[in-house]
């Protein structure tokens, strides 16, 4: 029988001090913190001391008030994910039930279109194709990644081309980067992405771009369909909506359009 795991006081009392001091941004004295947290001075003194040290709290020189640093800036990526996550699966889940493909929400992890979130319709389907939560896709060959290749600056879309080779995966992946330049200005001047047979033999794949409250592009929508299934009308109406719906995503998240 395996023995049972004991919880680590210091730690546990560490995350009681950090939890207490969210509620209190403009800071807050020793006093009231080992009060609010039932320890005494001395326990809660080392324990700021040391989270100070490391920068997760601040001092204020004047008042001798402790509130929380700025380390947990560098936390900040993680919790955007995690908000964009939440707002934009009603959003996906009304897209799919609407239109009855699978809808993904997909982000920039570093030089790869990164699948974060799968919303499937209501109504199953023998036929639906969808991306798996965590997949990992070079832009070049998706449709979230061209919408992410599209929002390069030109100094970034060249450092992408000389760093990355492009490799076709079917007979119809755009490996040439002057072909690709011109699809990507097409993503631009209709608003949504086209990825057509490009990854998958059989697979074409729609995007439209999704932003935040500074203006800048944080996420892509995305929906897959069987090709034998979608004709270039079809694509056009599932792009147009697409972009709508991700602009409706957009202005949760506290977009301003321009």
């Amino acid at each position: 029988m395996a023995e049972p795991v004991k919880p680590i006081a210091v730690l546990e009392n560490s995350l009681r001090v950090l939890e207490f001091l969210i509620s209190y941004p403009d800071g807050a004295p020793l006093n009231e913190i080992a009060k609010g947290v039932q320890l005494n001075k001395s326990t809660i003194y080392r324990i700021l001391y040391t989270l100070r040290q490391n920068h997760y709290i601040i001092q204020n020189e004047k008042t001798s008030e402790y509130r929380l640093g700025n380390r947990f800036l560098a936390y900040s990526s993680f919790f955007q994910t995690l908000s964009i996550k939440s707002i934009s699966i009603p959003f996906m889940q009304e897209f799919s039930d609407t239109y009855g493909y699978s809808t993904s929400l997909t982000i920039l992890d570093e030089d790869v279109s990164l699948a974060l979130a799968v919303v499937n319709p209501t109504q199953s389907s023998p036929i639906r194709v969808s991306a798996d939560e965590g997949f990992r896709c070079p832009l070049y060959c998706c449709a979230s990644g061209k919408i992410f290749l599209s929002a390069f600056s030109q100094a970034e879309l060249e450092e992408y081309f000389r760093t990355h080779t492009l490799t076709s995966f079917t007979e119809h992946t755009i490996s040439n980067t002057l072909a690709l330049r011109k699809d990507l200005e097409k993503v631009m001047k209709r608003g949504y992405s086209i990825e057509n047979m490009e990854n998958e033999n059989e697979i074409v794949s729609v995007s439209a771009p999704i932003y935040g409250d500074s203006g800048s592009l944080v996420a892509a929508l995305t929906v897959m369909a069987l090709a034998p299934l979608i004709n270039e009308e079809k694509i056009s109406e599932i792009g147009n909506a697409l972009v709508k719906q991700a602009l409706k995503i957009s202005n949760e998240l506290g977009y301003q359009r321009q």
